[in-house]
């Protein structure tokens, strides 16, 4: 079920899987605005500090890795 999903996430952020990135970035930073604070709003990357972390890879400073490529794409999607 968790597979399922992350694809479903992955597809609808990707327009169905038509571009590398996600088509609609600036959402996550519209919600990191005032008023709307109160949302769970973390900095910029400190998803990628985790996964990196935990492959020995610093994403936090190379975001660009997981676009480029595909196996630690998979990786950290889990």
């Amino acid at each position: 079920r968790e597979i399922a999903t992350m694809f479903a996430h992955y597809s609808q952020g990707t327009g169905h899987f038509c571009y590398i990135q996600a088509i609609n970035g600036t959402l996550r930073r519209d919600r990191c605005q005032e008023p709307q604070r109160q949302i769970s709003c973390h900095p910029p990357g400190i998803g990628y500090f985790v996964r990196g972390e935990r492959l020995n890879i610093d994403l936090l400073r190379q975001p660009e890795l997981v676009r480029s490529n595909p196996t630690l794409g998979f990786k950290t999607s889990l």
